[in-house]
């Protein structure tokens, strides 16, 4: 009859459907990897701002927040701070529950990530992460499944990503590797942090059999590259201030108009030239303040820009096309 293949076709839609959403990766869209608040006076990290910074992420339409990592200095916070971060975060995004929330609990103590991924997890995040221990390395990709096994086991109800950033850890195994080794071992594996150039290791990890696979696209300024090969997310610092611009990036690359897209991360990739020779972490913490999120001081062995470097920067990026997005109150 007419209604009995009208519930046949919907049942067959319907079973598509869930077949179409079963082969997306968990996380997509736009991660925020934010940056730790400091206390100019006490040196000490500081929760006060966090509530303006969600609110400032927020209405820039950030998908999540990807707390104490590289841009959040985490491996030169203490266990208590990166506690405290951790729970302050999480209390300023189930206010709104618009962002998602990613942990980072690296460390190159694994009892330190352990205890850190417990703890994430009673708080319920969405997800936690961990870079390689970077003193005493890995000496395989064995190793490597052994040690993230021991801290993704310490949360075993929350998705565990690895952060692959190499030029940081000096660790270099292929990614498409570890997750074909990873997955077997690892139940809440989802994915990786892809902070690299390797374009050939992170498309074969995006086709991965075992997958899909959650692959962020680690580098801003590599954002259109990763997407063509199969990124739908990513995690960066520079979304801190020109989100919008890099959900353009996005949405021109998702219409097939890879043209613009291209003008696009070209526009975006003169500004991130700029900043990345006065230094990623100091640049953002300079011109947060002028969209309403003061977060004091970097803590060595960084070093804070200048006056002279202050200035000089704010005349750089006036020359910019984007320059009108980053929307300063000067």
């Amino acid at each position: 009859s007419r209604h009995s293949r009208a519930r046949d076709l919907f049942s067959v839609s319907s079973f598509m459907l869930r077949h179409m959403a079963a082969q997306l990766p968990k996380f997509r869209g736009i991660w925020v990897a934010t940056l730790t608040g400091f206390n100019a006076q006490t040196g000490k990290a500081d929760t006060s701002s966090i509530d303006a910074y969600a609110r400032h992420l927020e209405d820039d339409g950030a998908a999540g927040v990807f707390i104490n990592g590289t841009s959040a200095e985490a491996l030169s916070l203490t266990t208590e701070e990166r506690i405290l971060l951790a729970e302050a975060w999480k209390k300023a995004v189930d206010k709104n529950k618009k962002l998602g929330l990613i942990v980072h609990v690296g460390s190159t103590s694994v009892e330190t990530a352990k205890h850190l991924a417990a703890h994430a997890e009673s708080l319920g995040v969405d997800g936690i992460s961990a870079v390689p221990p970077c003193y005493h390395k890995p000496a395989n990709v064995d190793a490597l499944v052994r040690f993230t096994k021991a801290v993704a086991g310490a949360a075993p109800k929350t998705p565990f990503i690895l952060y692959h950033i190499p030029s940081f850890t000096n660790v270099y195994f292929p990614m498409k590797e570890y997750l074909t080794k990873g997955k077997p071992e690892i139940p809440t594996l989802e994915g990786v942090k892809f902070t690299h150039t390797d374009l050939l290791d992170l498309e074969r990890c995006n086709h991965h059999p075992l997958g899909p696979f959650s692959m962020f696209s680690g580098f801003d300024q590599s954002l259109l590259p990763n997407l063509t090969i199969g990124c739908v997310s990513t995690i960066g610092i520079s979304y801190n201030m020109l989100l919008p611009r890099y959900q353009r990036v996005m949405d021109l690359y998702a219409k097939g108009d890879l043209a613009a897209a291209a003008k696009e991360q070209q526009a975006l990739n003169e500004w991130y030239e700029v900043i990345d020779r006065y230094g990623l972490i100091a640049v953002h913490k300079a011109l947060l303040p002028h969209r309403g999120v003061d977060l004091g001081p970097v803590r060595l062995p960084l070093s804070d820009l200048s006056p002279e470097q202050k200035d000089k920067l704010l005349a750089e990026l006036k020359t910019l096309e984007i320059f009108p997005d980053l929307k300063l109150k000067l």
